[in-house]
């Protein structure tokens, strides 16, 4: 299949999630970075940079307003 496809299908499995960018997922899940990291994996292509961090609802700016909005509303 489509490694693009498959990655997205992958993350869309790990929890509510929102599409912020072309490329950048934000993403509500119980899992640590690792697992996410983990889960991945297999469809990550080498081209691929992923970075999956924990993000701190009572410290976060964007300049995309509704990136923020989306993450003070699915963490309230």
């Amino acid at each position: 299949g489509d490694p693009d496809y498959d990655l997205v299908c992958t993350i869309e499995t790990l929890g509510k999630w929102a599409q912020f960018t072309p490329t950048g997922f934000l993403v509500v899940s119980d899992l640590t970075s690792d697992e996410i990291m983990e889960k991945l994996q297999p469809t990550v292509s080498p081209r691929d940079i992923i970075f999956v961090t924990k993000v701190d609802p009572q410290d976060v700016a964007c300049t995309i307003p509704q990136c923020k909005d989306w993450i003070l509303s699915v963490t309230a």
